[in-house]
C-alpha cells in the first residue's frame, strides 16, 4: 500500500493529538505543537537555574515550525554563546555567576540535539553531548555542596549516576533516586526536580540505563525491559553510602520512567516510597488505539516491510506532524533499531500487569496530568497497585496539567515531597486531612485540587 493512500485520511491535528500534545491549555510558544512543548520544557528549567526565559523566548523566535535544523541552530547558538560568557568569568571569585552560565549553556546544548535523531550517524549527536557534559560537570563542581558522577557496575553494562548531597554534615538523609524515560537526560532532572528536593534536605541522585542518553552513546545500548537490573545495583551502592538513610529512599520515575519505576519496585523492595510522574500502563497499548488503523492493521498482520516503509516515510517527511516524526526517530535511536516494527515489538514488552504491580510493597504516588493524553492510564495503574497507591490529578487551571507537570515544578514538588515526607514520618493524614476523595474502582486514595 502506498504511503499517500495509507495516510491520506489522517489530518495533521489528529496525529498531533495522538501524541498527547495537542490539547495544551498553556499559551503556545510555536505553531508546531511538539516544538511548543519542547520549548516549554526548556523554559520550565528556569526555576532550577537551567535556563533564562528571555533566552528561550529568543530561541523560539528563531525556530521555524517543522524545521529540525532551525531548532538545532537556535539552541546551539545559545549554548555556544552562553558557554563563552561562562569562560570569561573568574569561577574562583564569582562561582555563582559561572555556575549559572554553565548550567544554562549545558541545557541549551542538550536542547539542540532534540530533533537530530533522524540520522544516527550525525556526529553532532555525540559532539554536542560532550559539550553539554563538559559545561554541566563544571557547574555541579561549583555547587555549595558539589555533585559528582559515579559509574555503577551492572549485569553486562554500567549505570552512570550523579549524586547531589544535601549537605556535608555527615548525617544520613532521606534520598530520592530519579530516572527519566524515553528521551530525557539525568542532567535535566537536576533543574526540574533536583533543586526542589535538595532544598528540603534530601539527597538527590539521578541515573540512566540502557537506551538513555549516556549509556546509548557510550555503551551503544538500547532500552531493556528488565529495568530492575538497572536500578538494583544503584540501590546496592546507596544503602552503603554514608550520607544515605537506607530506610528512607524514594524511587522517582518521570515520563516513560513512570512505567519503568513500577517494574523496578515490583522486584526491588528497599524503597520506602515510589513516585510516578506520571502513571503509565503501556505506551504500546496507547499507540494501538491512537495510531491510524491502517498502520496498526499492517503491524498486527506482521507485514513488517510495508509497516516499516510507511512509518519511515512519514518520519522523513517534514509535511507530517513533528510529534509523530519525533516519536519514531527518537524511539529508533533509544531502542537501537532501524525498524519501526521492531520498535513497537520492544515497546510491547514494557506493558504493566496487575500481577506485577501487586508485588510492590511500599506506598506509591501516581500522578496524572489532566492535559496529558499519555497519563490517561494512571487510574488503571493506581487501581492495580491497590491500597498502597495514591492517585493525584494535576489540574489545568493553574498550569499543572501538562505532561510530567512541565512548568509547574514548584507545585509538583510541594505535592509529592510533602507526600513523601508523610510516608516517612506518618504525617500524611495530618498534611492532607479531609482533602482526599474516593474514586470509583480505585482502592487507594485520590486527590485533586
Amino acid at each position: 500500500m502506498r504511503l499517500s493512500t495509507l495516510l491520506s485520511f489522517t489530518t495533521l491535528g489528529s496525529l498531533a493529538a495522538a501524541q498527547g500534545f495537542g490539547n495544551s491549555t498553556i499559551f503556545p510558544l510555536s505553531t508546531d505543537s511538539q516544538f511548543s512543548f519542547s520549548l516549554q520544557v526548556v523554559l520550565a528549567q528556569s526555576d532550577g537555574y537551567g535556563s533564562n526565559p528571555s533566552e528561550v523566548l529568543t530561541a523560539a523566535a528563531n525556530i521555524t515550525a517543522s524545521d529540525f535544523e532551525s531548532y538545532y541552530e537556535a539552541f546551539n547558538y545559545l549554548g555556544t554563546r552562553i558557554y563563552n560568557i561562562s569562560q570569561q568569568i573568574n569561577s574562583t571569585k564569582f562561582a555563582v555567576s559561572a555556575r549559572e552560565a554553565l548550567f544554562r549553556s549545558a541545557s541549551y546544548f542538550r536542547a539542540s540535539v532534540t530533533y537530530l535523531y533522524g540520522n544516527v550517524t550525525d556526529p553532532r549527536l555525540y559532539s554536542l553531548w560532550d559539550q553539554q557534559a563538559t559545561a554541566f560537570d563544571a557547574a555541579i563542581a561549583l555547587l555549595p555542596v558539589p555533585g559528582y558522577r559515579v559509574n555503577i557496575t551492572g549485569p553486562g553494562f554500567s549505570v552512570p549516576i550523579i549524586f547531589y548531597p544535601a549537605s556535608n554534615d555527615g548525617v544520613e538523609r532521606p534520598t530520592a533516586l530519579a530516572g527519566t524515560g524515553y528521551d530525557g537526560s539525568q542532567e535535566d532532572l537536576l533543574h526540574t526536580l533536583g533543586f526542589e528536593i535538595l532544598s528540603r534536605g534530601y539527597n538527590f541522585v539521578t541515573y540512566e540505563g540502557p537506551g538513555q542518553p549516556t549509556p546509548r552513546r557510550d555503551q551503544q545500548l538500547g532500552f531493556i525491559p528488565q529495568w530492575e537490573n538497572v536500578v538494583t545495583p544503584v540501590v546496592d551502592y546507596l544503602v552503603s553510602h554514608p550520607k544515605v538513610d537506607a530506610d528512607a529512599m524514594a524511587l522517582v520515575g518521570v515520563s516513560f520512567g513512570g512505567q519503568l519505576a513500577p517494574i523496578v519496585a515490583a522486584h526491588e523492595h528497599r524503597f520506602a516510597a515510589v513516585l510516578l510522574y506520571d502513571g503509565l500502563w503501556s505506551i504500546f497499548e496507547q499507540l494501538e488505539v491512537e495510531w491510524p488503523s491502517q498502520l496498526i492493521e499492517l503491524y498486527n498482520n506482521s507485514q513488517v516491510q510495508e509497516f516499516d516503509e510507511a512509518v519511515l516515510a512519514v518520519a522523513a517527511n517534514a509535511s507530517y506532524p513533528t510529534d509523530f516524526r519525533w516519536f519514531i526517530q527518537q524511539g529508533l535511536w533509544s531502542f537501537k533499531t532501524s525498524s519501526p516494527y521492531n520498535l513497537l515489538q520492544q515497546l510491547s514488552q514494557y506493558t504493566l500487569t496487575t500481577e506485577l504491580l501487586q508485588n510492590i510493597t511500599c506506598p506509591v504516588f501516581v500522578g496524572m496530568g489532566l492535559d496529558d493524553a499519555s497519563s490517561v492510564s494512571a487510574p488503571q495503574v493506581a487501581e492495580a497497585i491497590g491500597d498502597k497507591a495514591t492517585l493525584f490529578r494535576f489540574v489545568s487551571d493553574i498550569g499543572a496539567g501538562e505532561h510530567c507537570q512541565v512548568g509547574a515544578e514548584s507545585y509538583l514538588a510541594s505535592v509529592t515531597m510533602d507526600w513523601f515526607q508523610g510516608v516517612l514520618d506518618d504525617r500524611n493524614a495530618a498534611r492532607f486531612a479531609g482533602n482526599f476523595t474516593s474514586v470509583p474502582s480505585i482502592k487507594g486514595r485520590a486527590r485533586g485540587l
